[in-house]
């Protein structure tokens, strides 16, 4: 499963809009799916 999706053009991580994350922390910003590293971990 991707848990980066695009909402009426808008691009989210796990519901949370990249945008708000660009506008509170500022650019270059490096964006990581929780759901995503636990889920590679397990199957590690």
């Amino acid at each position: 499963m991707n848990h980066f999706n695009y909402k009426k053009q808008q691009l989210f991580a796990e519901d949370v809009s990249v945008s708000d994350i660009i506008n509170q922390y500022g650019t270059p910003a490096y964006i990581y799916s929780r759901a995503t590293l636990e889920r590679h971990w397990h199957a590690f």
